[in-house]
């Protein structure tokens, strides 16, 4: 949990803002108004001549490391998934996809760095898909993404072992800081 840039408050952030804040002034900021809009409530545009941070550090893990960062995105709706995909190729990631629970568990291995799966899915949901990961691996780091964000399925995700609960659509900064995060949390656990 962070401050939100506009308001404050302390909690999860999209994009540097509160849920409120990001319906409020984010979607239009960052599908209508330009860069000095968004300076102004503190939210940084991608490739602004400015390097990522966060994507240097991705980068440097895998120099460090020897490998490259391995991730499984299980999502049933395509565009979201491509998407996914293509963000974390940009930080030279190597990404496994599967479009349902059933067979993003067929992918899982000691190998992999982070999951990331969907809420919503036909045949097994992503508390279900976190709890056969959990079971299985208990130190991997499971972000459920879903399209709606009520306060209590949130809570509950973290409570059942998800590291993240993000609403889509995902920014690809908050995917980064995701991994940067999860890489950690897995390589510190197991």
């Amino acid at each position: 949990m962070a401050h939100c840039k506009r308001c404050g408050k302390e909690e999860f952030l999209r994009g540097g803002l509160c849920y409120q804040c990001y319906q409020k002034y984010g979607k239009e900021t960052s599908s209508k108004l330009g860069v000095s809009a968004r300076k102004n409530i503190g939210l940084k545009k991608a490739n602004q001549g400015e390097p990522n941070k966060t994507l240097e550090n991705i980068r440097q893990i895998a120099v460090n490391s020897g490998k490259k960062i391995k991730i499984l995105v299980i999502e049933d709706e395509p565009s979201v998934l491509e998407s996914f995909k293509m963000i974390l190729q940009i930080a030279d990631i190597e990404v496994v996809t599967a479009p349902d629970g059933y067979a993003g568990l067929s992918w899982l291995s000691p190998d992999l760095d982070l999951v990331f799966t969907g809420f919503k899915m036909p045949g097994m949901n992503g508390f279900e898909v976190l709890k056969k990961i959990k079971e299985s691996y208990p130190y991997m780091p499971v972000a459920i993404i879903a399209a709606y964000y009520p306060e209590g399925i949130r809570k509950e995700a973290l409570e059942k072992g998800a590291f993240e609960y993000l609403r889509k659509p995902c920014l690809m900064e908050e995917i980064w800081e995701l991994v940067e995060r999860g890489h950690a949390l897995r390589h510190k656990g197991g």
